[in-house]
């Protein structure tokens, strides 16, 4: 089972807990139970759908069971995030990158969801904003290796290469590259050196924030 059904699990509990508690308030509308059970089967049958077309390889079934729940709880910022990664994997990167906006709109605190922006945005070619987006996603994860190493990849892809890896070298020799806050504040230093003016500012400070 991958991360992002493992996710969606994770999400669908938060999202039968929500109706749950609708239940309980004083004179819940007429047949709210009906109504909630339902949606919450229905919820539930989506997502285990979904689990199975993924593990069969059948990502377009996946994409439209996901477009489904996602009607069903247009709030939720993991069905975005997991949107995103199933868009990746039929190529279709401007629309993955949409989802994990909107995954960030509606939870910007959630690292994921910045992670998922910036490997759409790798995808893209895009690998300034890429490094960027990771930067803001191990800003509020520092320990997320997924995320370090990320960015370490998306610098190795964009103008700063020469500068980023002479100190992240340096930085590796002394132990000090595992640093959340060193490994931005070289992406952020490396940004304003190769001209990104307005990313390096945006990017240091991050680093301040770690």
């Amino acid at each position: 089972m991958s991360r992002f059904e493992i996710d969606s699990y994770e999400r669908q509990k938060l999202w039968v807990e929500h109706f749950t508690e609708m239940l309980s308030r004083p004179d819940p509308p007429f047949d709210a139970k009906d109504v909630v059970n339902e949606r919450a089967a229905l919820f539930r049958k989506k997502i285990d759908e979904a689990a199975y077309a993924c593990a069969k390889g059948d990502f377009e079934h996946v994409l439209n069971l996901y477009d489904e729940v996602v009607e069903l709880d247009p709030t939720n910022h993991v069905l975005y995030s997991n949107r995103s990664a199933i868009q990746c994997k039929l190529g279709r990167y401007r629309e993955a990158f949409a989802d994990a906006v909107k995954s960030i709109e509606c939870k910007p605190s959630w690292a994921k969801a910045h992670y998922r922006k910036g490997h759409a945005l790798i995808c893209m070619g895009e690998y300034v904003p890429a490094l960027v987006a990771f930067a803001t996603g191990l800003a509020l994860d520092p320990t997320n290796k997924q995320l370090a190493w990320s960015l370490t990849d998306a610098a190795s892809k964009c103008p700063i290469r020469e500068q980023f890896f002479a100190t992240f070298n340096d930085m590796k020799c002394s132990g000090l590259n595992r640093s959340a806050f060193l490994l931005i504040s070289v992406a952020g230093q490396s940004l304003y050196t190769a001209g990104y003016v307005t990313e390096a500012v945006g990017v240091l400070e991050l680093a301040m924030k770690v």
